[in-house]
Order: C-alpha cells, then structure tokens, then sequence
C-alpha cells in the first residue's frame, strides 16, 4: 500500500473531527477529541508526517473542520 500524501492525511483527520461532533456535538469531551488526535496523529506517523509537519496537518484539518461546521450550521 502506497503512503497517504499530506493532503489525504488532512482530510482523515477532518472526517474524524466531523464524525466525532456528529456522534457527540461539537463541545464532546475530553476522551472523545483525544481518541480522534491520537488516531490521527497515529495514521499520520505510520506515513512519516510526525513533528511540526503533523502540528501543520492537525491545523489545517482542525482550521477545515470548523469552517465547514460554522457553514453548515448557518
């Protein structure tokens, strides 16, 4: 199996921040958004994105996740 690029890493992780506020609303707690950081920053690192270019991707899918939250709900 080929390596996720880094945008395919981003959109995992937005997915699994939308599944998570679905499932639980958006103020889910604490375990529940830890699960979703740790399943991506493990997906992430499986595919050599650790470090700051992970902090970059979880940014990015985080930024992405709300503003298409924030949308959705207007």
């Amino acid at each position: 199996m080929r390596p996720l690029t880094i945008r395919e890493c981003i959109r995992y992780c937005e997915n699994a921040m939308r599944e998570m506020w679905e499932k639980y609303g958006k103020p889910a707690e604490y375990s529940k958004r830890r699960e979703v950081y740790v399943r991506c920053k493990e997906l992430c690192k499986e595919n050599g994105y650790v470090g700051s270019r992970f902090v970059s991707i979880w940014n990015t899918a985080s930024t992405n996740a709300h503003r298409e939250v924030v949308t959705i709900c207007r």
